[in-house]
């Protein structure tokens, strides 16, 4: 299983969610399911997919303590970078594509266009994020573990 590193803010809000489907949601289908809703049953089969997944994500090995390379940018870091030609900066945290991206709470993943670009950058560097809508230039101004 590959190394990922999810930060602490990440973690506590998948096993939120986990906990959320386990103990509430999944049940609640469950019931529904069993009742003859068969509207229900299919939306089970989702939650427990989704379920599985987080259970997943959440076991796999973590990096070990003190292995943050203060350098270059990796998966876990939070990131602030400012789009060239403009002056406000944004920051993101570099999540496994195994998370998923959230751009309501800022994480972006490692295979995202914008993710793909940062891992491995360093502070001041520019880096070319080639998105749907164009060609996007960022300016890295600061990152740290997340």
């Amino acid at each position: 299983m590959a190394r990922v590193v999810i930060p602490a803010e990440v973690r506590a809000e998948l096993q939120e969610r986990l906990r959320y489907l386990e103990e509430r949601r999944i049940p609640e289908l469950e019931r529904e399911s069993a009742a003859g809703d068969v509207d229900a049953f299919a939306l089970l089969r989702v939650r427990r997919q989704e379920r599985d997944q987080l259970r997943e994500t959440l076991v796999t090995d973590r990096a070990p303590e003190g292995s943050w390379d203060p350098r270059r940018i990796e998966v876990g870091d939070a990131v602030t970078v400012r789009e060239v030609g403009t002056s406000d900066p944004e920051t993101f945290i570099l999540v496994p594509a195994s998370v998923g991206s959230r751009l309501e709470n800022c994480w972006v993943t490692d295979r995202s266009p914008l993710g793909a670009a940062l891992v491995g950058a360093a502070r001041g560097e520019v880096v070319e994020v080639v998105a749907p809508g164009g060609v996007h230039r960022y300016e890295i101004l600061d990152f740290r573990a997340a």
